[in-house]
Parts: structure tokens; sequence; C-alpha cells
């Protein structure tokens, strides 16, 4: 079997800031990525909702927001048939979810998915990015 090529559409983040600071301060989690999908989609209209087969996030959150985390793609829009997971790698979680990604499109499990890495500093503004 050939290996597909993965290619990387687009990408985005949110503002950030020191801890205790900033705008998105008092904004959970799974409501900033949702923002970042919504946008995402929006800036790359050819790319429908139902594209996508697969959604991960990396994450460096809180025992609270973890499982907010599962509702990301609810709040974006998305199909309740996009599967999800999340990974916990400290500092390469983002990387981890990218590469899953890209591993199986390149093995044709599926065409389509979101990456998406989310952290909090303390009770500080989160950033999070795909």
């Amino acid at each position: 079997m050939k290996a597909r090529n993965a290619v990387l559409v687009d990408g985005i983040r949110s503002p950030f800031a020191r801890g205790k600071k900033g705008k998105l301060e008092a904004t959970r989690l799974d409501e900033i990525g949702a923002l970042l999908i919504r946008a995402l989609l929006e800036r790359n209209p050819q790319i429908k909702p139902t594209m996508i087969d697969d959604f991960g996030i990396g994450h460096g959150a809180s025992q609270h927001e973890v499982a907010g985390l599962g509702n990301v793609a609810s709040l974006a829009g998305l199909p309740k048939e996009v599967t999800n997971f999340l990974t916990n790698r400290q500092c390469g979680s983002s990387m981890e979810t990218g590469l899953r990604i890209a591993m199986s499109i390149m093995l044709g499990s599926y065409d389509c998915g979101i990456s998406l890495g989310a952290e909090r500093m303390g009770r500080g503004a989160g950033g999070a990015g795909s």
C-alpha cells in the first residue's frame, strides 16, 4: 500500500496573554476551540463540516476543563457523526494530534480532520490553535 500525501490546508490560533490577564480569561477552552473551528470553516468554505471525519484535541488542561473539551465539536456546529479524541502529552499534545490526523489521512482511514491544541496557564487567558 502506498501512503497518500496529507496536506495542511490552514491554521489559526486564538489571542493569548500572561496568566490572569486578557480578554479570554473567563472564556472556557471548549468555547475558544469552537470559535477557532468556526473561523477555519468560514475562511475555507470549500470544506464542509460533513467532510470532517475526525477531530483531535491536544491539551494541557486542568481536570475540570478536560471534561468540557469533548463539547468542542458540538459547539462548533460539526455533525454529531464527527469522531474526536483527546491527547495529553504535556508540551507535545497538539503535535501528537496533528501527527495522528496526518497519519490517518496518509493511510487512507479518512480524508479530512482537524487538529487543535488547547492550554490554559493558571487562571489566565488560554491559547488554543489549530
